[in-house]
């Protein structure tokens, strides 16, 4: 029970003990391969290209196509992964994180370890919910979710790139699209003018986002993230033979992030070059008046 009242306190300690970090280690990968093994069963579940029984992910989003109904080619890497598994992949850095010499490393890993567990096991809730059909449920979960990595978005700011990466900025940016993609799917007529308007709408949001990690929390991987998501729902727009306004909004908002995204990284660039050059004239300067 001491391991357990150890892990609990991860988020309010400047350090964890070894127990500590062990539990955290072993939840973590268990929570993380819970996580895959569920997105390959699912993934797994019927034809791709059944729209009308299977209960596969990708069949799902064509069936109940949307404003925000995905490209599965875009979106995927094989034909039995599902649309946020290739995110699973990236979030083996976290996993090399807590097994890193550095130990204030591991001890930021460790603090945010909590967060990544309870996503991990979120996403595989909300993926078995999801495969059956149950939209209103599955969305309760994303909230669930969205609420938890958010918490981790504001509390833990300046995380190590490759935790950011992992753990926040990637899970957070597709469980954020999966708040709207999900929750279209929820509507029973997608054909309907009035459905479309506000499709048409709500697809803004993702630039809003995007441009809010970029403006407030200085995060480009969440920006560049929306950008990639926002052009795989352009193509899928393409598939349905969508109305012009749904096909183009999608494709405006993944190259404006895109070209925000890329402009903030060279402004980021110019601004360390530029350190690095003023320290070493300083440098230079007060070596000069030593020897003077």
């Amino acid at each position: 029970m001491g391991h357990f009242g150890d892990f609990g306190l991860f988020c309010h300690r400047e350090s964890n003990g070894l127990s500590g970090v062990t539990v955290a280690k072993t939840l973590s990968i268990v929570s993380w391969l819970a996580s895959i093994i569920v997105s390959v069963y699912c993934g797994s579940r019927g034809s791709p290209h059944d729209t009308e029984q299977s209960q596969n992910p990708w069949a799902l989003n064509y069936a109940h196509s949307s404003s925000f109904t995905m490209n599965s080619t875009l979106g995927r890497h094989d034909a039995n992964e599902t649309p946020r598994s290739s995110l699973l992949n990236w979030q083996v850095l976290f996993i090399v994180q807590l097994f890193s010499r550095d130990s204030d490393r591991v001890q930021q890993a460790v603090h945010v370890c909590i967060y990544f567990i309870a996503n991990n096991v979120l996403h595989a809730i909300f993926l078995l919910l999801f495969v059956h059909s149950f939209f209103w449920l599955s969305e309760a979960v994303l909230v669930l979710n969205f609420i938890n990595l958010s918490v981790l978005h504001f509390r833990h700011k300046a995380l190590p790139l490759q935790i950011q990466l992992s753990a926040v900025s990637f899970p957070l940016s597709w469980t954020f699209f999966a708040l709207y993609w999900n929750g279209f799917m929820m509507v029973p007529n997608q054909s309907l003018v009035a459905a479309r308007v506000v499709g048409c709408v709500f697809i803004w949001a993702l630039l809003g986002y995007g441009i809010l990690s970029l403006g407030a929390f200085k995060d480009p991987a969440m920006s560049l993230c929306l950008s990639f998501i926002s052009i795989a729902v352009g193509v899928g727009q393409i598939e349905r033979l969508a109305s012009t306004p749904e096909l183009v909004a999608p494709f405006v908002i993944g190259m404006v992030l895109g070209f925000a995204t890329l402009l903030q990284l060279h402004m980021c660039w110019l601004r360390s070059t530029f350190g690095r050059k003023s320290a070493k004239s300083e440098n230079l300067a007060e070596e000069k008046s030593v020897s003077a």
